[in-house]
C-alpha cells in the first residue's frame, strides 16, 4: 500500500512538473492522475 501511495506521488509530481514547464494542463492529463472514485464522467 505504501509503495503504491510513493508511486502516485512521484506520478503526481511529473504532473506538477509538466504543468509548470507546459505553463498549463489539460483537464484530460489531470484526470488521468485522479483515483477512479474520485473522478467523475459527466
Amino acid at each position: 500500500m505504501e509503495n503504491k501511495n510513493t508511486e502516485q506521488q512521484s506520478q503526481l509530481k511529473l504532473l506538477i512538473a509538466r504543468g509548470k514547464e507546459q505553463g498549463y494542463l489539460t483537464y484530460a492529463e489531470v484526470n488521468d492522475h485522479l483515483p477512479n472514485d474520485i473522478v467523475d464522467p459527466e
